[in-house]
């Protein structure tokens, strides 16, 4: 089972990879992030360190459009135009059951809700709080652990 959490913001607003890296640094965790993230293009495996845990997670980008062309019934597509509050681009961070993916996913989407007034969501439902994914990146990293004392 995949899972998925989107980030939608302006383009223009995407960090480059020193910028993000920082920006996680500053809500307490240490990522080194592959450089695939600097091409918009680029869509694959995004492989990253955090503190010092290799993870990473299946990571695309691309124009809002991509959503939007298919929704046919106007109260929809009004429905998700005030999920995503009229952004013009999105991330996906996809994951399977690897907890370590779910953290990198969790930890991205975080620092753009904090510093790029994104909006996040699991599977385009309900938005995210800050709150919650941070609860989240700290829930996969501990149960990655008891994994590995398994």
């Amino acid at each position: 089972m995949s899972n998925t959490q989107y980030v939608f913001i302006n383009k223009s607003e995407k960090p480059n990879k020193k910028e993000l890296e920082k920006n996680v640094l500053d809500i307490g965790y240490r990522i080194d992030i592959d450089e695939g993230w600097d091409d918009s293009d680029w869509c694959g495996f995004l492989p990253c360190k955090i503190n010092e845990l290799e993870a990473g997670c299946e990571v695309s980008f691309g124009s809002i459009t991509e959503f939007t062309e298919d929704i046919e019934d106007e109260e929809e597509l009004g429905e998700f135009q005030e999920l995503t509050k009229n952004k013009d681009y999105f991330i996906e961070l996809s994951w399977s059951s690897d907890y370590l993916g779910g953290a990198t996913a969790t930890l991205i989407a975080a620092v753009f809700v904090k510093y790029y007034e994104a909006v996040s969501s699991y599977d385009c439902e309900e938005p995210d709080t800050l709150e919650e994914l941070l609860n989240s990146v700290t829930w996969h990293i501990e149960e990655y652990k008891k994994e590995e004392k398994k």
